[in-house]
């Protein structure tokens, strides 16, 4: 039997032709992806751009329920295009100041209760997100007076809380707590309460036999304010009416036995006579003193101070 074979030129010349074949298909490809590469990377730049030129930033918010945000970036924003969610929950229920927010101006959103502790996310048209958080932003603390006594004397120690937007913010836990005396609130030396709508929170604080600085700390949430109060000795219990009188030292001497002029207004819970006055030192001693003249509006009486360094105060 007779074999046909195909000549080595026509052989050559299919190879060739198979091999020019396929570079051009494979150029044809390659062109291709790197077409459809240019065209993905452009369409990721112009996403990127466009995600710059839509930027917000949270500006402010007040308990009434409004929400400020500002168009920092440099196209302008359709607002029918926000959405507002809390962790992932969507809103609802609140409505924009205005339906386009150019670049650089502010938008009120309006009816929008947030919640402490609560995470927020607003998201735009072409996906901008900003997230924030609304929690307690610090906790201050005052009391109504600077010295107490050590005989049930006591004061009112108040707590603020307010937001991470300077709010005063209530419905929020306070602990209080103190180094020295007790809450009458709660009979220990800690007590715990909630501000009101205010963000006010109060706490008595009554003294006890020590006499000392009672150091007061205010927790609400992930802050601490602190205060102090100084408790001082008083030397009897049945005068519950005393002032304190600062007297200062400015002739540059030492003064013993030294007699100071006081001229004392009558109050109602006085003795006529004014013979229910008494005057001690700071460590309770029992001053003497006189009364030279004394009438139904004051007196002016004459005490001794034991000892008054120079350029000092002395408490009596």
């Amino acid at each position: 039997m007779n074999k046909k074979c195909i000549s080595p030129i026509i052989a050559v010349v299919l190879l060739i032709t198979i091999t020019l074949t396929a570079a051009s298909l494979l150029r044809v490809w390659y062109f291709n992806e790197q077409q459809q590469s240019q065209e993905r990377t452009s369409g990721l730049i112009d996403k990127k751009i466009q995600e710059k030129e839509e930027e917000i930033d949270i500006e402010s918010y007040d308990t009434n329920g409004t929400l400020y945000i500002r168009n920092t970036g440099l196209t302008t924003i359709n607002t029918d295009s926000i959405e507002i969610y809390e962790e992932e929950n969507p809103l609802s229920g609140y409505t924009f100041s205005t339906s386009t927010l150019y670049s650089g101006d502010i938008l009120a959103i309006w009816n929008l209760t947030l919640t402490i502790g609560k995470t927020y996310r607003i998201t735009t048209e072409i996906g901008y997100t900003e997230i924030f958080e609304y929690n307690v932003g610090n906790v201050f603390l005052y009391s109504d007076d600077e010295t107490i006594f050590n005989n049930g004397d006591s004061t009112t120690i108040t707590a603020v809380t307010v937001d991470n937007f300077d709010n005063r913010v209530g419905n929020i836990d306070v602990t209080f707590q103190t180094t020295l005396g007790t809450f009458s609130e709660s009979g220990t030396s800690t007590y715990t309460t909630s501000t009101n709508p205010s963000g006010e929170a109060t706490a008595t604080l009554v003294s006890d036999t020590n006499i000392g600085r009672a150091k007061i700390s205010a927790l609400a949430g992930n802050y601490t304010a602190m205060t102090s109060v100084s408790i001082e000795y008083w030397w009897d219990s049945s005068w519950t009416k005393r002032k304190k009188i600062m007297i200062e030292e400015n002739s540059g001497n030492d003064l013993t036995d030294y007699q100071i002029k006081f001229t004392i207004d009558y109050d109602a819970d006085m003795q006529p006579d004014y013979d229910d006055l008494r005057f001690v030192d700071s460590e309770g001693n029992l001053l003497d003193y006189w009364i030279e003249t004394s009438n139904p509006a004051n007196a002016v009486i004459w005490v001794k101070i034991p000892s008054i360094p120079e350029s000092s105060t002395t408490i009596v």
